[in-house]
């Protein structure tokens, strides 16, 4: 318990045995953690050069690492040795990123897209082979690392990317085998890492859907392929179609600290 002295500018601390010991007022054991406290903010964070401490571009968190830094595209991929820990928001690719004591890899959600076949036209497949299947439009592709006229989506950085596709087949008849694949090229062989088939009952329009997660590596290209062993006519995935489509984002980037 507290005992008041006859010093008006200190106490006494009485222990279970009744001795005491001087002890600093409220005041005073303020100031100390005041002190304590401005140090630590001492260590406050500050960016790499050319990425600017505007209000607009960045918040500060005391801490030796902590840091968040909101920014464009070719400011944050210009940045470098950002702190293990540092988060970063992309306003262009609408993105959280972290860095990894290099550079900033992608958070979950991030470089997400998702694209669709949109011609009016269906598509022709070969019998008993795949083939690339042509999605043409995009809902949306932040990074902008979908190529619709390749079809083909680049992995921007090496992570752990989740993956759906869903592809309606048209004109088929009962026993027919439909497909869909995922086919990584690293720029000069392509790589069968996902596949999925099954046969079908009936006759008409059937959709397959397919969801994976997968590793990717940066500037690695990423494509959906389809497959039927049997073609009954040139029209063989519908055009125009909300049953035919293909999205993915990052569930997590690689960080080596």
């Amino acid at each position: 318990m507290t005992v008041p002295s006859a010093d008006t500018n200190w106490s006494e601390l009485e222990d279970i045995n009744g001795a005491t010991t001087p002890a600093v007022l409220l005041d005073e054991y303020l100031e100390y953690v005041g002190g304590a406290v401005r140090a630590r903010m001492a260590h406050e964070h500050t960016w790499t050069t050319g990425q600017g401490n505007a209000d607009s571009e960045g918040r500060h968190i005391p801490g030796s690492v902590g840091a968040v830094d909101i920014n464009d595209t070719a400011t944050i991929t210009a940045a470098s040795s950002e702190p293990t820990g540092a988060i970063c928001y992309d306003t262009d690719k609408q993105a959280l990123q972290i860095g990894n004591g290099t550079n900033y890899f992608p958070m979950a959600g991030a470089h997400a897209f998702h694209v669709k076949r949109a011609s009016d036209a269906d598509q022709a497949l070969v019998a008993d082979a795949f083939a690339d299947i042509q999605f043409d439009d995009e809902d949306f592709d932040y990074g902008d690392n979908f190529d619709k006229t390749t079809y083909k989506w680049t992995a921007p950085v090496t992570g752990v990317v989740i993956m759906v596709c869903q592809i309606k087949y048209i004109t088929i008849k009962d026993g027919d085998r439909m497909g869909v694949a995922l086919v990584e090229n690293d720029g000069a062989t392509d790589t069968l890492i996902r596949r999925q088939r099954f046969r079908v009952g009936g006759q008409g329009s059937q959709s397959i859907f397919a969801a994976w997660i997968v590793p990717v590596t940066a500037n690695y290209t990423y494509r959906i392929q389809g497959f039927r062993d049997e073609v009954a006519s040139g029209d063989e995935v519908e055009g125009t179609s909300k049953d035919t489509f293909w999205g993915g984002a990052y569930l997590f980037g690689t960080v080596s600290a």
